[in-house]
């Protein structure tokens, strides 16, 4: 929300665009490390903190999404600069 707020400026919308990028990307490599124990919990396996585990997954797919949405408006954007 920071960063959609200092977006406001049409001068900086594609910095703070690629700041957040930035940021889901470090998100994304800080939780990947959830998703094999989220994998394992839903296979009926144990780990230490299951619930850790799980929300690290959610939190690394959300990124994910996160940064497949925005390298594809970059890509619209080039295609397309006059909007």
């Amino acid at each position: 929300m920071v960063l959609g707020r200092l977006a406001e400026p049409p001068e900086r919308r594609k910095l703070m665009m690629h700041v957040a990028l930035t940021v889901a990307l470090l998100g994304l490599v800080g939780s990947a490390r959830g998703v094999p124990k989220a994998l394992t919990v839903l296979g009926g396996g144990e780990v230490e903190r299951p619930t850790a585990a799980l929300t690290q997954a959610v939190m690394a797919l959300l990124c994910l999404f996160l940064i497949v949405a925005g390298v594809r408006s970059f890509i619209a954007a080039r295609r397309n600069p006059a909007s």
